[in-house]
């Protein structure tokens, strides 16, 4: 009888350092960076651009963006250093102190961060060659690779794992607002695997959509979408050229009339032309012709 209450205290003591560990596990696994933006009156901001850099390299690590009322959240699992980068048109760039996340930090509240009015972008239209890392529209969020906050980013994969509301598990799994995401190549339902996403480096990626509610044009069962948008060679496709002309002489108009057509493959190039002439020529000669 001691011995079978000893065996079973030794249980019990074995689940509570289980859960203990499991505890900690999820501590360690879960890191919430937190805050509210507000503009110089307290206003919030909506659809503000929330970018987690790495305090050593300034890369990104992972993009949010502002709810309506101004609240953002990041998690992030790996421990260290990192830098907060807040943007919204019409106010000054913001940038934290080094936020460290430990495995004593598991949420961060940053509380509520103000962003001050940029006059000077709020008189005058800013030209920039480099497009925003993260664009907000109505119905979906766009991601632009070629922006130089990716340059530390290898494959379209790891672009994903760094944009606003994805989540990529242990074994390369996409989750998109808590579903599986339909993902999409120029608009087109492709089956890609996660090997295929991490062979597709940056430079062939135009642009990302980031769709967290399909609507009516998916099929009932599609709940978020992503769609990668990839560069097309600007030679690539079809070209043509035309020309049409007139002429008149003494008597008789002409005119010409043609076009030529290019189509271009990676592999191949077809050529074709077609032209039409009329010209109808007046001669008036005259001789004199002397005989000896």
């Amino acid at each position: 009888m001691v011995k079978s209450i000893l065996t079973a205290v030794l249980l019990l003591g074995g689940w509570e350092l289980l859960a203990q560990q499991s505890v900690k596990q999820s501590v360690i696994i879960k890191n919430n960076i937190t805050g509210k933006v507000k503009d110089n009156i307290g206003k919030p901001l909506e659809f503000a651009s929330v970018l987690l850099l790495s305090a050593k390299d300034s890369s990104l690590v992972k993009g949010s963006m502002t709810d309506t009322t101004g609240i953002f959240e990041i998690s992030e699992n790996n421990q260290g250093s990192y830098l907060l980068s807040i943007t919204s048109i019409g106010y000054q760039k913001f940038i934290s102190e080094p936020v460290v996340i430990s495995e004593t930090s598991p949420i961060i509240d940053l509380g509520i961060i103000t962003l001050a009015e940029d006059s000077k972008l709020l008189n005058t239209v800013v030209i920039s060659g480099e497009r925003p890392a993260i664009e907000r529209q109505i119905d979906k969020i766009l991601v632009n690779p070629n922006n130089s906050i990716f340059k530390a980013s290898s494959n379209a994969l790891d672009i994903l794992g760094r944009s606003p509301g994805i989540t990529l598990d242990a074994k390369g799994g996409i989750s998109l607002k808590g579903s599986t995401p339909l993902i999409m190549i120029d608009g087109k339902n492709q089956a890609i695997s996660m090997e295929e996403l991490k062979a597709l480096p940056p430079d062939a990626i135009e642009q990302i959509e980031i769709i967290g509610s399909a609507g009516a044009k998916y099929d009932g069962e599609t709940r978020s979408v992503i769609n990668i948008k990839l560069k097309r060679d600007k030679n690539l496709g079809l070209k043509g050229d035309s020309y049409v002309s007139l002429g008149q002489n003494r008597r008789y108009g002409s005119y010409a009339g043609g076009f030529s057509l290019t189509y271009k493959t990676k592999k191949m190039v077809y050529f074709g032309r077609y032209g039409y002439n009329n010209d109808n020529d007046f001669l008036d000669m005259t001789g004199n012709r002397n005989v000896v």
